[in-house]
């Protein structure tokens, strides 16, 4: 980590970035992901490089990997939590035009039986 007890932190950055992660973490527990994965924060507030992840050093594993950035499964989890709720919007709103279509019939009906009498 770069803070130290007695001298704090080492520059600038790595504060902003821990607060960054902090931030993150806070933000991603009020929108409802209990569980979240340090690895994950950590992808998306630092980024990562081939070979290479900030803060913990080089990664042979990773060097043999494509050189085109991968979402993070943080990332991965918040885009198909997204598109779980569009969908869920678009069957509510499909739902709710269908019962306005009914509602509007009824009234009509209803309109024309008291108009007769």
């Amino acid at each position: 980590m770069h803070y130290h007890d007695k001298k704090g932190w080492i520059n600038k950055t790595a504060r902003q970035r821990y607060e960054d992660m902090h931030q993150r973490r806070s933000q991603l527990r009020e929108e409802g992901f209990e569980s979240v994965d340090e690895n994950v924060i950590a992808d998306e507030v630092l980024g990562t490089r081939v070979g290479y992840i900030p803060g913990m050093g080089y990664d042979s594993k990773l060097a043999s990997y494509s050189h085109k950035r991968q979402p993070s499964p943080g990332t991965t989890a918040l885009h198909e939590r997204l598109s779980s709720l569009k969908d869920e919007y678009d069957s509510n709103r499909q739902q709710s035009e269908e019962r306005m279509t009914i509602l509007k019939e009824e009234y009509d009906s209803y309109r024309q039986q008291n108009e007769k009498r």
